[in-house]
């Protein structure tokens, strides 16, 4: 089974995200039965133990991040995204995490270099209209969130196997 860390938003940018997912069709929250959250690495079963490590290990603190635009993976099935700015702050994360890792352990999709950062909102009917008219504030900027915690998370469905809170800073 797959295998995942994420990075779980505050509950403030984590009800945003919900609220935005919500007024769309193949919203995947329910789906997925997991908050909306960036997925920075993503393995097979045998990468538990180094990815348990490398997240334990990682000396990183909270992240800021703005969603500031939308993206589509064409699939299929097709992916609506909401497209955080990508910063030094993130990109040290992701960086931080995979650096400790063998890169055959990565899924290419999370490599560095090939890692495209993302809060997936759709899958399958993917209607980026429907995206921009639930905008929370048209013309307000991006959505403001920040990035608490890593969880390491075995998939479907989604368990929990480790978390860590980011030190704020």
């Amino acid at each position: 089974m797959p295998f995942a860390v994420t990075l779980r938003m505050d509950a403030r940018g984590e009800a945003v995200l919900a609220r935005l997912g919500a007024a769309l069709p193949g919203w995947v929250t329910p789906q997925l039965g997991y908050p909306p959250h960036i997925t920075l690495l993503r393995g097979e079963d045998e990468v538990e133990p180094d990815f348990a490590r490398a997240m334990a290990a990682a000396q990183v603190g909270a992240v800021d991040l703005a969603f500031a635009g939308f993206g589509i993976f064409p699939g299929p099935p097709a992916i609506l995204f909401l497209a955080p700015v990508v910063t030094s702050a993130l990109l040290a994360l992701h960086a931080a995490l995979a650096d400790a890792l063998p890169a055959d352990a990565l899924h290419p999709h999370v490599r560095p270099g090939a890692w495209v950062p993302h809060a997936t909102l759709a899958e399958g009917a993917v209607d980026a209209s429907a995206a921009l008219a639930a905008w929370p504030m048209p013309g307000a900027g991006p959505v403001r969130a920040r990035g608490v915690a890593l969880e390491l998370v075995r998939f479907p469905p989604p368990v929990v196997r480790a978390r860590r809170e980011l030190p704020a800073g």
